[in-house]
């Protein structure tokens, strides 16, 4: 995967992301749940609004 950010914004990104989800997300624990929460939030802005799924 490439990231289209520079290296210190993506530093900064990550900064403010372990300061809000109260976890490091240096570590693999870290990673497995930041990726899972990534892909939550996708899914959620991604889903149909409304009635129950077709």
């Amino acid at each position: 995967m490439e990231l289209t950010v520079h290296h210190s914004t993506l530093q900064e990104r990550l900064s403010q992301a372990e300061h809000l989800l109260g976890w490091d997300v240096h570590t693999p624990q870290g990673r497995l749940r930041l990726q899972l929460a990534l892909a939550v939030r996708r899914l959620r802005r991604t889903a149909p609004q409304g009635g129950p799924p077709a």
